[in-house]
């Protein structure tokens, strides 16, 4: 039974998809070099014909979207080589990569298959082969009719603790928005039947408005909810004033965050010492305010980034000024990851983000352009110390776009160090 306003978690890979070709083409050239080690340290090993290819598990049911689940070919019998080819179909629908399978987040243009057919064949044996089947698990479906609006809406979720589960957009056709909700906002669970509160952010005329509704029940099948139901939400307004060198202020960041829950990020307007930022679809209510910004400094030796955190303000709908003075220096802590592989070492850059364990709720963040075997990011921290989940994002022309993620790791001030091998693809 189904709890409601709870997720089922699974493992992502986020934001961008991996190209396909690069991960066969990783594959097959990985299978060459241990196949080739191989015949080298035991050529009467490399004697014994292949006869036959059976992948583990033969199935698998209701994987979802962002998914990474293992997958084992062996070739039989005992002494052959393994070395293996995958391939998927429908192409281009996921991607295997470090051993396992990873289905790709599908577009609205591009609606995912309901089956999916794996194939493992016996390299340099194409004709020795076996196949695995995968059950796709349907998304949740929403339908909104009657938008008196044109154009794109969005969509999100929230569970019956204010907490975002999920977020997805549509176009409005003939006055109705059908929204197909896969996975949560930043893909770390598969939204599963449950009571949720539905927000609709509609910009009309470069106007944005945020519409809400009451936590309901909405179930796997299509749900219908009128526009009628929706309440329009003012929008919240926070300025801050009286920042220091305002004018050499080259960015800045604010977030809002409850009681270290990640709640919304945004780019206010910059004018002179004040930053303000109108938000939509966050009601009133305790909230930490995260500014973070960049300055340029003639001392070069200064730091270009500072983040500060002013804790516990009570925000409310309308206006609302916080004094920089009301807002404290974040520490940063270091986070080094070693034994980076090569592969990712050609990365363009790499990103650090912690999550609150098995949730969607980001409670720090860090970037480092320079990725090494070993590489050290100052990540600023705005949550208690303790358990988390540390992802990695890895950006590159080489290497696509990767995540991995090692979950529950004991983050502390000051230096911490990772091994590469605590993390799993995600």
């Amino acid at each position: 039974m189904n709890v409601p306003g709870r997720m089922r978690l699974i493992s992502y890979s986020t934001i961008a998809r991996f190209r396909l070709a690069v991960s066969v083409t990783l594959a097959v050239a990985i299978s060459f070099v241990f196949a080739s080690c191989e015949v080298i340290n035991n050529p009467i090993r490399s004697m014994v014909p292949p006869e036959s290819i059976t992948i583990s598990p033969a199935t698998i049911e209701d994987m979802a979207p962002g998914e990474w689940r293992q997958l084992t070919a062996t070739v039989g019998p005992a002494g052959a080589l393994q070395a293996v080819t995958w391939s998927i179909s429908p192409a281009n629908v996921g991607i295997i990569q470090f051993g396992g399978l990873r289905l790709d987040l599908p577009s609205p243009c591009r609606p995912l298959s309901p089956t999916i057919t794996i194939t493992a064949r016996v390299a340099n044996h194409p004709t020795i082969l076996d196949k695995a089947t995968i059950t796709v698990l349907e998304p949740i479906s929403i339908t909104v009719p009657d938008i008196p609006y044109q154009g794109q809406v969005d969509i999100e979720l929230r569970d019956t603790g204010g907490n975002r589960v999920a977020t997805g957009w549509a176009d409005v056709q003939g006055g109705t928005a059908t929204f197909d909700l896969l996975s949560d906002s930043i893909g770390v669970a598969f939204v599963d039947e449950g009571y949720f509160e539905v927000l609709l952010f509609i910009r009309d005329d470069e106007n944005q408005s945020t519409y809400r509704i009451e936590p309901q029940p909405i179930s796997r099948e299509t749900n219908n909810i009128a526009f009628g139901g929706f309440t329009e939400m003012p929008p919240v307004t926070i300025t801050v004033t009286e920042i220091p060198d305002g004018q050499s202020v080259t960015g800045v960041t604010l977030r809002i965050a409850r009681t270290g829950k990640h709640v919304i990020t945004m780019w206010p307007k910059i004018n002179g010492n004040t930053a303000t930022l109108t938000v939509h679809g966050v009601p009133p209510g305790t909230y930490d305010v995260i500014l973070d910004f960049f300055v340029d400094h003639e001392d070069e030796t200064a730091p270009d980034r500072m983040v500060y955190i002013g804790r516990s303000k009570n925000i409310v709908a309308g206006t609302n000024q916080i004094p920089f003075a009301g807002f404290v220096a974040l520490q940063p802590i270091t986070i080094t990851v070693t034994g980076i592989p090569l592969a990712l070492q050609r990365s363009q850059w790499g990103d650090i983000f912690l999550y609150i364990p098995g949730t969607n709720n980001k409670v720090g963040l860090g970037t480092t352009n320079s990725v090494r075997a070993s590489t050290a990011v100052q990540v600023w921290f705005y949550a208690a110390a303790g358990h988390h989940d540390v992802v990695l994002w890895f950006v590159g022309n080489l290497v696509g776009t990767l995540e991995f993620i090692a979950p529950g790791r004991n983050i502390t001030a000051g230096n911490n160090t990772i091994p590469f091998s605590a993390f799993r693809p995600r």
